[in-house]
């Protein structure tokens, strides 16, 4: 892979939307009224780009904490959110967040957040901060979403890209279910699926696969021992 680090992230964001997909599971009674199956793919999301980013020259690191989207009337919160971090200036990754989170409306929507912004909405101010901001910062915030929605980031923990190939996701992830019925286990999965994702982006733009069965086998033909490379790749970068 190029260490160049030049890719388009639209393109980046579409094949992770579809390669990792969002699953068909649904949440109990009982679950928090914010949470839709969204939230519970967003370390699938992170763990797979974290990977990509990283084998196609981007220094990142793992992140997972909180995220807010502020719009002229509505908050929405994703807790406990996995995400992408750029280590040179702090700028966020983030292919799995979608406003509105259905059953919400708003006029405000997009789908996925790169590190130059949102494709989809170029409007849209995105603030991280490493720990809890301050009242008034998210004040500020607030007061600013009332022209141009804002998405603010909570960073809690981080681990370096090579650790994303050890996590599996919970066992109440739809996707982890699907994964498991697919391959048979989430050992060392993500790097398979890292791997497509960073060789299609490695093509020419006429040449991406957009076909998600095609993606998929070829994750299939990846072998696992991909993790080795992968693994020693992220700890030169």
């Amino acid at each position: 892979m190029s260490a160049s680090g030049n890719i388009d992230e639209g393109v980046a964001i579409k094949l992770l939307q579809l390669l990792v997909g969002h699953s068909e599971y649904v949440l109990g009674p009982g679950a928090p009224s914010k949470m839709t199956p969204l939230n519970i793919e967003c370390g699938a999301h992170a763990f797979v780009a974290s990977l990509a980013l990283a084998i196609s020259g981007q220094k990142v690191r793992l992140a997972k904490g909180q995220a807010f989207v502020f719009t002229e009337k509505k908050i929405f919160p994703q807790l406990n959110h996995f995400f992408v971090v750029r280590e040179s200036d702090g700028k966020v990754f983030d292919s799995s967040i979608t406003i509105p989170l259905p059953p919400e409306e708003t006029k405000v929507r997009f789908k996925g957040i790169g590190f130059s912004g949102c494709p989809e909405c170029p409007d849209l101010h995105v603030v991280r901060f490493s720990g809890k901001p301050k009242g008034s910062e998210q004040a500020d915030l607030k007061a600013r979403a009332e022209t141009s929605p804002v998405a603010m980031y909570i960073e809690s923990e981080a681990w370096p890209p090579q650790d994303a190939i050890e996590m599996k996701l919970a066992r109440e992830s739809g996707f982890g279910k699907w994964v498991e019925q697919n391959f048979g286990s989430q050992h060392w999965i993500w790097p398979r699926f890292a791997w497509v994702i960073a060789t299609e982006l490695k093509g020419e733009a006429v040449d991406i696969c957009w076909d998600r069965n095609k993606l998929i086998e070829k994750v299939k033909n990846t072998s696992p021992d991909i993790a080795h490379k992968m693994r020693t790749f992220c700890r030169k970068l």
